[in-house]
């Protein structure tokens, strides 16, 4: 099952825009952002945004595939649909993981989730607004 694990760089208060990193482990490797040259540290809050927006049209809608970007970053996912329920993700041309695109789905909510609990961001915050309707999105999508 593939585990989702988001990070923020420095120690000062969270703010939506500081930089940070992903790292996605399944069953074939593991894909991250750190340790690159050039970095491929990105946005970290909007970033997360943006993965589990993109998840969940990927489980409502028709579409076939989704590439993932990191905000400010090369750093690069493509979750394939293989069959009606599963999806390959890849990185660089390698599959990290095949399984269940719902499981795929909660394991970056849950990675998400982690992040904003333990770094949350203040309400005032422009993206805070953001990151909390793509968590509650994406939850009701998955019927929790």
């Amino acid at each position: 099952m593939a585990v989702f694990d988001f990070s923020r760089r420095g120690h000062s208060p969270p703010n939506g825009f500081d930089l940070g990193d992903m790292r996605i482990e399944g069953g074939g490797g593991v894909a991250t952002s750190v340790g690159h040259t050039p970095d491929q540290g990105m946005m970290i809050y909007v970033a997360m945004t943006e993965l589990l927006d993109g998840l969940r049209r990927l489980l409502t809608t028709p579409r076939r595939e989704f590439e993932f970007i990191g905000t400010d970053s090369s750093f690069r996912l493509l979750f394939r649909r293989v069959k009606i329920d599963r999806v390959d993700v890849t990185y660089r041309g390698i599959a990290i993981e095949q399984e269940s695109l719902r499981h795929v789905a909660r394991a970056a909510l849950d990675g998400a989730v982690h992040l904003v609990s333990s770094a949350p961001l203040p309400p005032s915050d422009s993206v805070a607004g953001d990151i909390s309707a793509a968590i509650a999105e994406l939850r009701a999508c998955l019927h929790e």
